[in-house]
């Protein structure tokens, strides 16, 4: 990539010109348009690969948690696309699958973790008491029978208690009632 001097008595790298000037065939050096660089012989520009960016200079990789904006010219991070998305590679911020959210910095999804759920993929909440979350961590279920429920987690109530009204502790059974496995029955 040269261009001939003003005076037409030599030619000129592109380079002298700026960092991102090429030349076709000897003409007067252009600047690289944003989303592309210059090849290694200035003599054209090149698109940048998927997951880069340019201002018309260098192509540079965004990082993992964001993705090339529209026009090739920044990455943009994912939460400003929406709040579920994540890129791994920084090539394109997808969304987070339900049971799941995005790490802080939006590089990937991380399970609910035990005793919370989400159905969105954005962001996991604790199960209120009573419930707890269900295998796949998309909701929160009631506990079983006989079993009270904190923090999303259900624990089984001892021979001869059962769950209160909320199932939020265990209780002795009421006079004249016995039980086991946390359910309690009249004697007759």
């Amino acid at each position: 990539g040269k261009q001939p001097l003003s005076n037409r008595t030599e030619c000129e790298s592109c380079e002298v010109v700026g960092p991102a000037a090429v030349s076709v065939n000897g003409a007067a050096c252009t600047k690289c348009e944003v989303g592309t660089e210059p090849n290694p012989g200035r003599t054209a520009c090149v698109n940048c690969k998927a997951g880069f960016v340019s201002s018309g200079i260098e192509c540079i990789k965004c990082t993992a948690g964001s993705q090339p904006s529209s026009d090739g010219s920044s990455c943009v991070k994912c939460v400003s696309i929406g709040d579920n998305q994540h890129s791994t590679d920084g090539v394109d911020c997808k969304a987070c699958g339900a049971g799941t959210q995005p790490l802080a910095n939006r590089s990937g999804c991380e399970a609910c973790p035990t005793g919370q759920a989400g159905s969105t993929g954005v962001r996991c909440e604790i199960c209120i008491i009573g419930k707890y979350s269900s295998q796949m961590r998309i909701a929160c279920e009631a506990c079983p029978t006989g079993f009270k429920g904190i923090r999303g987690v259900c624990t089984q109530c001892a021979d001869g208690e059962q769950p209160n009204e909320d199932a939020s502790a265990c209780e002795e059974c009421r006079e004249g009632f016995a039980g086991v496995d946390g359910v309690c029955n009249q004697c007759a």
